[in-house]
């Protein structure tokens, strides 16, 4: 893929549909570090999101009860699974499910404004969203679903995605992942922002099951049974010699596109990529032990990339989903117009193969993946 140049003003940077309070109080967090070059961005969403606030409140007004009073009485289907695993790959699919319900990008990036500005925001996204993902290629398009992750980050200043914007505070930022750890203030403010996404978005969806995926989440797995009792979860894997590396691109890519402040030095990068690897997958991995049998599924990447017609099929069958054959058309007819895509080739330095035998020796062994010398 041709490598594209940075605008000078990013319209569709993961915070032009953000808040305007939560816009200001980011940008006075770390207006220390903002480097010369991003004050016309910044200056944009200044008033991008100033403009756009007095139609949030408006929107909060007239739907809050209408939001709060809505019942999630089909438990979500959550894809986990740390970035660069498949979790995108099966996500797309599964939203060719027409029974399912997810979050687009108009739900996502712009939902404080989703439901009054929403013809007008999808037509602006239908020209902005045009280009392959920069960590993976793959497409982005209104009509393909997107991370909640990119939802909370515009209704809060507590996500992880802040670090790729302000990566001078990357560790402040990636402290929000492990909400147990998180002061009991902070905890209640992330079970109250994700609740309010899920009940905003089944209230849109018309009560539909909710099908969302976010690496974040594979680390919030005892909140959600709590929240959402009997939920589903599709357990997303791949080969760590493969994950490692991608990893470190996306973050190297997309900090390179949305940051305000100067890039991080590549050994930070490679330094967070392998705290954040290890921790939240042990994380993950203690919690599963608590999910019901029949309420989770574990798919490898490698198995769903050579049969993904025989995957999803188990999938629905192991978690007690109805619809699949009526979704199965839909889902080959994705599947083949996917067929010509080429994903990223990356190659792997012996010094970082040593560093993945040694940080995720557990992953293989969890999920059986053999390690090399």
């Amino acid at each position: 893929m041709k490598k594209r140049k940075q605008p000078v003003i990013m319209v569709g940077h993961y915070l032009s549909g953000a808040r305007f309070d939560v816009w200001i109080r980011l940008l006075a967090a770390n207006i220390g570090h903002i480097k010369p070059a991003s004050i016309p961005q910044a200056v944009f969403l200044t008033l991008l999101t100033l403009v756009m606030f007095p139609f949030a409140l408006i929107e909060k007004a007239v739907f809050h009860l209408p939001i709060k009073k809505t019942k999630i009485e089909k438990a979500p289907i959550q894809i986990i699974g740390i970035w660069r695993t498949g979790t995108t790959n099966m996500q797309y699919t599964l939203a060719q499910d027409p029974g399912l319900g997810w979050l687009d990008p108009v739900n996502s990036v712009t939902i404080s404004n989703s439901i009054l500005m929403g013809r007008v925001i999808k037509h602006i996204l239908k020209h902005v969203l045009k280009d392959a993902r920069p960590m993976d290629n793959m497409e982005y398009t209104v009509d393909l679903p997107m991370e909640d992750l990119y939802a909370l980050s515009t209704i809060s200043t507590e996500a992880f995605n802040h670090m790729i914007g302000f990566p001078g505070n990357a560790k402040r930022y990636i402290d929000t992942l492990y909400t147990r750890e998180l002061p009991e203030d902070m905890q209640r403010r992330w079970r109250k922002n994700y609740d309010y996404i899920l009940r905003k978005l089944t209230y849109v969806k018309k009560g539909k099951r909710l099908m969302l995926k976010s690496p974040d989440n594979s680390c919030h797995i005892a909140e959600f049974s709590d929240l959402y009792p009997g939920t589903k979860y599709i357990l997303m894997c791949r080969n760590p010699y493969k994950v490692i590396p991608s990893i470190m691109k996306t973050f190297k890519d997309m900090t390179a596109l949305m940051t305000f402040e100067k890039m991080p030095e590549d050994e930070d990068i490679e330094y967070y990529t392998f705290e954040i690897f290890e921790k939240l997958n042990k994380i993950m991995i203690d919690d599963i032990r608590s999910i019901p049998e029949g309420d989770i599924v574990t798919v490898h990447h490698e198995d769903f990339a050579r049969e993904p017609m025989k995957v999803l099929e188990d999938v629905y069958r192991n978690l007690g989903l109805e619809g699949f054959e009526e979704a199965r058309p839909y889902f080959e007819k994705y599947r083949e117009s996917q067929k010509d895509y080429r994903p990223n080739r990356l190659e792997l330095e012996p010094g970082l193969k040593k560093k993945i035998n040694e940080r995720c020796a557990f992953y293989f062994d969890y999920f059986g993946y053999e390690m090399e010398e």
